[in-house]
């Protein structure tokens, strides 16, 4: 099914977007630390440095694009187009536990990672302690984005 102008549109939009989010995210390409190395920072016993700051925002601005990203591969599942990696990590994330699959994908930040931190962003973080298989999941998720470092995030967004 071709795209509509209205498909078109989005998909404009969410590039700009998205490319403008990496441009202030370009900063990263040099930083080692981890992603997840600002979380204990934002404690209520921590204080907050200016570098946590800088580091906070540039994730910030990261996740943003990855969100865009995501909804770019939402708006072409609704234009039709079959295979998405949006939906193969959906479905290995998702709710649905007759739709979940064995994909090693969900067990590393690969092709998924956009999504993955879209997903990050807009949900409260899995708990430590897995007591089923999707929260198993959400928290491997959530180990592997905090892996990283920005300059790796940077690279594979």
């Amino acid at each position: 099914m071709p795209l509509t102008d209205a498909h078109k549109r989005q998909l404009s939009q969410f590039a700009l977007i998205a490319d403008g989010y990496l441009r202030l995210a370009s900063d990263s390409a040099q930083i080692f630390e981890t992603f997840g190395m600002t979380k204990t920072a934002f404690l209520p016993s921590s204080s907050i440095t200016e570098e946590v700051q800088k580091l906070a925002m540039l994730s910030a601005h990261l996740s943003s694009a990855a969100i865009r990203l995501a909804s770019m591969e939402e708006v072409l599942k609704w234009a039709g187009f079959s295979r998405t990696t949006y939906d193969e990590c959906r479905s290995y994330f998702g709710w649905h536990p007759s739709i979940r699959t064995a994909d090693e994908r969900g067990q590393s930040c690969s092709e998924w990672l956009h999504i993955m931190l879209r997903d990050n962003a807009a949900h409260e973080e899995p708990p430590i302690t897995h007591p089923d298989l999707e929260q198993q999941r959400r928290r491997s998720r959530q180990d592997c984005i905090e892996r990283l470092t920005f300059a790796e995030v940077l690279a594979v967004t």
